[in-house]
């Protein structure tokens, strides 16, 4: 799979974001995959999920998306997400699931 590249405001990105999501989640592999993967949104919103990522927090294929990435996260650990997730995008680089 291929995509231009494309310059805005001085980034450098792949396209526009909703045409890269539809091209990955159209892809035979997304579902076929053995892990569980899913895209979130800069504002912490699921925007898809694949069917391994569902099956592993019960939830009905699809069933996610508009939902925030927090919801699948224990209650006692969603306040400190949210911070570690905003603090992502402000500086963005690798990072240890926790």
């Amino acid at each position: 799979m291929t995509h231009e590249r494309a310059e805005s405001d001085g980034e450098v990105g792949l396209g526009d974001p909703a045409t890269v999501v539809a091209s990955m989640v159209s892809s035979p592999l997304w579902n076929a995959a053995p892990d569980g993967m899913a895209i979130v949104d800069r504002f912490g919103t699921f925007v898809a999920s694949n069917r391994v990522f569902d099956e592993v927090f019960l939830q009905a294929h699809g069933a996610l998306t508009g939902q925030p990435l927090e919801s699948v996260l224990p209650p006692r650990t969603q306040k400190r997400h949210t911070g570690m997730f905003e603090g992502y995008f402000n500086t963005p680089r690798r990072r240890p699931l926790v």
